[in-house]
C-alpha cells in the first residue's frame, strides 16, 4: 500500500522539473547555455571512444596519405595517379589536427557541435519557441549517426558539419534581413565560409543549390516589401557566398597548378576527364545498363574508334569475372561481368596509369582529351552507335524512361533507411587496427588510437539507434499529421500548428533534405547501392523539421476548445 508521503514527493518532483525547464527557456542567454551543456554532455559521453583505422588505399588511408605530405610542406606529394583524385580540403583538416595535437574523433565532434550551435542561434533569430529549439539542438547533439559516424577519417565526418552550417547561415540571413547589421554581417560570412568549405571537400555538392535557391527566394521576396536599403544586404548574402567558394577553388586550383602544372581542384573536376567519361557513356546504347556507366559492349566498341583509348585493353582485359576492379561490384551488387559504379573510374584510371599517362598531370588530361576528342568525333560521323542521352558521367550511364521506376523504388528505399537508420555500426573485426603500420600512420595524423576496442561499443550503438528510430518514425507521424492540417484546414490553420507559422523554414528545411534524398536515389538506381553514411549530412535538417511539428500548449488548447465548442 502507498503511503501517503509518495504523491507529495512526485508533486516536488514535477515542480522541480517544471522550475529547471522555465529557467531553461527563460531567456535566449539561459537557451544558449543549456545548448552548451547539451553539447558538452554529447561529447563527454563520446570522449573514450577513438579513430577506426581502415586501410583502404583508395579512401581513408589516401587522406592520411594527402595529410602526411601536407604536413611535410610537399602539397599533396609527388604526382600519379593517385595525387589529385581526392579533394585536398579534408586532408587539410586532418594536417591542423596533427598540428594541434587533439584526438581526431574529439575535433571532428566539436566541428559538428559548434554546427549545431549556429543552427540553435539561427532557428531564434526567426523566433522559433526556445522550447522547440532545446529540443531539436537536444535531438541533434545525440543523433547516432552524427555521433559514430566520425569515429572514422572520411569526408562524411565534418561534410554534415560545413552543411549545417550552411543551413544555418542561410536561416540567420532570413531571420535578420531587416535587423542589426553586425548580426546580419555576422550570418553572411558564417554562410560564405560555411559554403566555401562545403562546396570543396566533395565533388557532388551540387545537390544543394535548391535549397539555396528557395531561401534567396523568400530574401528576395522579404526584401520586395522593405525599403529599398534592404538590397544591399540582399546582395551581400548572394555575391559574399558567391565569391568565397570561387576564391577558394581559385586558391586549391592555384596550388595544384603550381606543383603539377595542372589548374584544378581534383581530378574529378578536370574538364578531359569529364568529357571522356561523358562520351564513353554514351556509346553502344543497346547494351545500356543500370549501375554500368560503361558496358563492356561500350568499351571494345571504343578500342576500335579510339586509338588512344584502345592502349588501355591489356589491363582492362583483366577486370572481369570478379577479378581486379569488378570484385567490388561482384561481392556488393551481384555485378561479376562488368565495370560497376564508381569502379568504372578506379579501373580506367588504373589503366592509364599502366601505360605511363599519369607521368605528370598535363600529360594525363591530354590522353582523356583525346579520348573524348576521337570518340565524340565517332559518334558524329556514325562510325559507332552512340546515344543522343546527354546525363550519362563517369558514375552512371545515360537514364530513361525504363529508368524511373527503379528510381521510384530507389527513392523509398533511401527514405526507409532515413527513417531507420539502417545498418551504420561497423563490426571491429573488419578492420585494420592489427596492422601495425596502418596504426602507427593513422596514429601520427589522428592522435586517436587505441589497442582494444570498448566493450559495450556494439551493443550500446544498437541501443542508441534504437531510440532513434522509434523518435523519428513518430516525429514522422506528428509532421504528416501536422501537415495534413495546414494543407486542409486551410482558413483556420493559423490555430493549428507551428508549421503555418514557419512555413518559409519548414519549406526550405524540406527542400534540404528532398535534393539530398534526390541525389543518393539516383545513385542508387543508376551506380551504385549506397550507404547510410551518406545520408548523415540530412539529419540537423530532419531534426528540425520533427520540433517544428510538434504542437504548443496554446496550439492543443484551441484545438480542444473547437472541438468541444469552447470559447
Amino acid at each position: 500500500m502507498k503511503t501517503p508521503q509518495v504523491q507529495p514527493i512526485f508533486r516536488k518532483i514535477h515542480g522541480g522539473l517544471k522550475r529547471i525547464l522555465s529557467w531553461m527557456c527563460a531567456s535566449d542567454i539561459h537557451l544558449m547555455v543549456t545548448s552548451v551543456a547539451f553539447c558538452i554532455l554529447s561529447l563527454c559521453l563520446h570522449w573514450e571512444s577513438s579513430i577506426f583505422p581502415l586501410g583502404g588505399p583508395h579512401d581513408s588511408l589516401r587522406y592520411i596519405g594527402m595529410a602526411e605530405t601536407i604536413l611535410k610542406g610537399e602539397w599533396l606529394g609527388e604526382y600519379s595517379h593517385m595525387t589529385l583524385i581526392r579533394s585536398p580540403v579534408y586532408s587539410s583538416i586532418l594536417a591542423v589536427n596533427s598540428l594541434i595535437g587533439w584526438r581526431l574523433h574529439v575535433f571532428q565532434q566539436c566541428i559538428f557541435l559548434v554546427s549545431i550551435l549556429l543552427l540553435t542561434a539561427a532557428l531564434r533569430s526567426l523566433h522559433v519557441e526556445r522550447w522547440k529549439i532545446l529540443i531539436i539542438c537536444f535531438l541533434c547533439v545525440f543523433h547516432p549517426l552524427t555521433i559514430y559516424c566520425t569515429n572514422f577519417v572520411v569526408s562524411e565526418a565534418v561534410y554534415v558539419s560545413f552543411a549545417t552550417a550552411v543551413m544555418a547561415g542561410c536561416f540567420g540571413i532570413l531571420g535578420t534581413y531587416k535587423g542589426s547589421f553586425i548580426r546580419y554581417s555576422f550570418w553572411v560570412v558564417i554562410l560564405s565560409v560555411a559554403s566555401a568549405l562545403f562546396w570543396h571537400i566533395r565533388p557532388e555538392s551540387v545537390w544543394i543549390l535548391p535549397f539555396f535557391a528557395i531561401c534567396f527566394g523568400y530574401l528576395l521576396r522579404f526584401a520586395k516589401t522593405t525599403s529599398g536599403a534592404i538590397w544591399f544586404r540582399v546582395s551581400a548574402a548572394v555575391f559574399a557566398p558567391l565569391f568565397a567558394v570561387l576564391f577558394f577553388g581559385h586558391q586549391l586550383a592555384a596550388l595544384n597548378e603550381k606543383h603539377y602544372g595542372i589548374r584544378v581542384t581534383h581530378e574529378l573536376a578536370e574538364p578531359n576527364f569529364i568529357s571522356a567519361f561523358n562520351w564513353l557513356t554514351r556509346v553502344a546504347p543497346s547494351s545500356i545498363r543500370p549501375h554500368v556507366p560503361v558496358s563492356r559492349d561500350a568499351v571494345e566498341a571504343a578500342y576500335t574508334v579510339s586509338e588512344h583509348f584502345a592502349l588501355l585493353e591489356p589491363y582492362l582485359s583483366q577486370q572481369k569475372d570478379g577479378h581486379g576492379w569488378t570484385r567490388f561490384g561482384c561481392e556488393w551488387m551481384g555485378i561479376c561481368h562488368e565495370l560497376a559504379g564508381g569502379w568504372a573510374v578506379w579501373a580506367i584510371r588504373d589503366a592509364a596509369a599502366s601505360i605511363g599517362v599519369y607521368t605528370d598531370a598535363a600529360r594525363a588530361s591530354q590522353f582523356y582529351g583525346s579520348v573524348a576528342r576521337e570518340i565524340r568525333h565517332a559518334c558524329e560521323e556514325g562510325k559507332v552507335k552512340c546515344t543522343q542521352n546527354p546525363t550519362g558521367n563517369f558514375l552512371a550511364p545515360p537514364m530513361g524512361l525504363a529508368d524511373i521506376p527503379r528510381i521510384l523504388m530507389s527513392s523509398l528505399k533511401v527514405l526507409f533507411m532515413t527513417v531507420t537508420l539502417g545498418d551504420f555500426a561497423l563490426d571491429p573485426q573488419e578492420l585494420d587496427r592489427s596492422n601495425p603500420i596502418i596504426s602507427e600512420r593513422y596514429e601520427v595524423i589522428t592522435h586517436d588510437q587505441k589497442g582494444q576496442w570498448p566493450e559495450y561499443y556494439g551493443e550500446t550503438a544498437e541501443i542508441h539507434a534504437d531510440i532513434y528510430r522509434i523518435i523519428q518514425l513518430a516525429g514522422g507521424a506528428i509532421f504528416l499529421m501536422m501537415l495534413t492540417v495546414v494543407l486542409f484546414v486551410r482558413s483556420k490553420a493559423h490555430h493549428l500548428g507551428s508549421l503555418f507559422h514557419f512555413r518559409q523554414l519548414v519549406v526550405c528545411t524540406s527542400v534540404f533534405i528532398l535534393s539530398r534524398m534526390a541525389i543518393l536515389s539516383y545513385v542508387d538506381a543508376m551506380s551504385y547501392h549506397i550507404q547510410v553514411r551518406y545520408l548523415i549530412v540530412l539529419y540537423p535538417a530532419l531534426m528540425v523539421l520533427l520540433g517544428l511539428a510538434l504542437p504548443s500548449a496554446n496550439d492543443i488548447i484551441r484545438i480542444w476548445r473547437r472541438r468541444h465548442g469552447g470559447a
